[in-house]
């Protein structure tokens, strides 16, 4: 008959998997396909996301095949790789911003699990609510009003004499629309006035410069897109050559030169997408899993590019920043 200690250990040893939270993962590989409009080279969060995934007990190579198909800044090629990814056996795609996040899941499949990350997704269809998204539909999504008239009354306060603010985005971007209207609402109750100026390409980043420099802007704003968040060194070069103070939507604009920005906590955001990737893989329908807004905005602000620019951030500023680099 056996001992108790034993029965015990064999009860603790069927139950660890259990305990561990679906950690345990099984050998055979789980397929992932990753779909960005950036270029294979640009820098990106895909390592972040990687990481994550490595928490969950995925790596590539032993347990986890990852398809990655990247437009290189050519936002026509996401339908075709999207629909490409589609016909492959995969557990699920992630689409890296709105762009990709539309090819996905509106052309692509309505049947293969989607993870998207974008702008309004209820907004653009993508979804029917946050609570309960479309059958194969989960991931982040962030609110324009929530951010854009946050970000333009931050830039008013580290500046209180601008009134002329250029708005540097992707015309072509999925979500564009509500962008500017909320941004419309933020200007309005600032007493600012904009100046839209369209980027969607490498090639048009010096014309965009000289358009706000005859509209007399006094700073600009940039709206987070994955083909311009790819140029950020050289808006940040731009910018500083030009002398014009800019509030940018990810911190990772700052390390590159940027006077401060405004935004989702990147880290937060691509640690949630590997969250649902982990979900689906271990059973969970999209359906199933609501859509999620970023818990987690942060100020950060570069206290060298103010001193070049002549610009001292007031206390209040300084204290709400997550971070102040020197």
């Amino acid at each position: 008959m056996p001992s108790i200690r034993f029965v015990v250990a064999l009860c603790l040893a069927a139950l660890a998997p259990l305990a561990l939270g679906q950690a345990a993962k099984p050998s055979l590989p789980h397929r992932v396909g990753l779909l960005s409009p950036a270029s294979v080279n640009s820098p990106s969060n895909l390592e972040g996301f990687l990481r994550q995934l490595r928490e969950y007990g995925y790596v590539e190579g032993r347990n986890l095949v990852l398809e990655r198909r990247f437009a290189d800044g050519h936002e026509d090629r996401l339908a075709p790789l999207a629909a490409e990814l589609a016909q492959q056996k995969l557990d699920v795609i992630v689409a890296f911003g709105p762009s990709a996040s539309r090819a996905a899941a509106r052309q692509a499949t309505s049947t293969m699990p989607v993870v998207i990350s974008t702008i309004d997704a209820v907004e653009q269809g993508l979804i029917a609510s946050l609570g309960r998204p479309a059958s194969n539909v989960t991931g982040m999504t962030i609110e324009s009003t929530d951010s854009a008239g946050k970000q333009l009354a931050l830039l008013k306060e580290a500046i209180p004499g601008i009134s002329r603010v250029g708005i540097v985005a992707n015309p072509a971007m999925p979500g564009y629309s509500s962008v500017v209207k909320s941004l419309d609402r933020g200007a309005a109750a600032l007493g600012l006035r904009l100046v839209l100026v369209g980027v969607a390409s490498d090639d048009a980043l010096v014309a965009a410069f000289e358009e706000m420099k005859d509209a007399r802007v006094d700073a600009f704003l940039v709206v987070a897109e994955p083909v311009i968040d790819g140029l950020r060194a050289r808006i940040a070069v731009l910018a500083a050559e030009r002398r014009l103070p800019a509030m940018y939507p990810w911190r990772m604009y700052v390390d590159a030169g940027g006077l401060m920005s405004y935004g989702p906590s990147l880290p937060d955001l691509v640690s949630r997408l590997a969250y649902f990737v982990h979900r689906i893989i271990t059973g969970t329908k999209p359906g199933d899993l609501p859509v999620e807004l970023p818990s987690k905005f942060d100020l950060v602000l570069n206290l060298k590019a103010a001193r070049d620019l002549g610009i001292t951030f007031p206390p209040s500023l300084r204290q709400l920043a997550v971070e102040t680099v020197q």
